[in-house]
């Protein structure tokens, strides 16, 4: 078994002046999208990390493209309409994918400081996470088994299996990975910050690893 965790961010624009398309379908619905990235500012074409979602990932968005992303996600509270309390990481986070095909994706306001919930599931503790619906999840010896049911609110995109059982070593290699994908993330961002003089303190905490700084495992 192999264990991957794709780390995306979920951007998502609208425009009353970029009409839905009449189809609806994954292909409209990616097409829609581009008009709306193009007229929010963006200025490489992205393409979603699954066709018909918002989920782009990280290592495929360019730095112009991120620079945009993060200068409009940050414009309300540079400007003093809220406070850095109530700043949510990027939105998005972390497909799980095993052996190659795609079984769990982030939920309605998952973001990037879930890896917490990641790195817990590897120590075999289960810590809540910022999406829903989530997953019942059960410890079995050294394997992690979730559940995708919840009677009140469908998974979306819908998971390929109702059970699915993972290795708890094989999600420390992929945690192993991750962690170094995201470190290469914060650098640019970091970057960013710097040459837009933004001034945003401990931008690392603010929009990847949330209050609480990663620890290493």
């Amino acid at each position: 078994m192999k264990i991957e965790l794709i780390p995306v961010l979920d951007i998502c624009y609208t425009y009353q002046d970029v009409t839905w398309p009449a189809g609806g379908d994954a292909a409209d619905k990616d097409a829609y999208q581009a008009a709306c990235l193009r007229r929010a500012g963006f200025t490489d074409l992205m393409e979603p990390y699954l066709s018909g979602t918002t989920f782009y990932q990280l290592v495929n968005i360019s730095d112009a493209n991120l620079t945009r992303w993060l200068l409009d996600y940050t414009r309300a509270y540079r400007e003093g309409e809220y406070e850095r309390d109530n700043v949510s990481p990027f939105f998005g986070g972390y497909v799980l994918k095993v052996d190659a095909e795609d079984k769990y994706f982030p939920q309605c306001c998952s973001n990037l400081a879930d890896i917490r919930f990641w790195n817990g599931l590897a120590d075999l503790k289960i810590l809540p996470a910022e999406g829903h619906p989530s997953p019942a999840i059960h410890i079995q010896d050294d394997n992690i088994v979730f559940e995708f049911k919840d009677e009140n609110e469908p998974f979306y995109p819908l998971p390929p299996d109702i059970i699915l059982t993972v290795s708890r070593n094989e999600l420390e290699v992929a945690l192993a990975n991750l962690q170094e994908t995201l470190l290469v993330f914060q650098e640019r961002i970091e970057r960013i910050n710097v040459v837009e003089n933004l001034q945003l303190e401990k931008i690392d905490e603010l929009l990847i690893w949330g209050n609480k700084v990663h620890a290493d495992k």
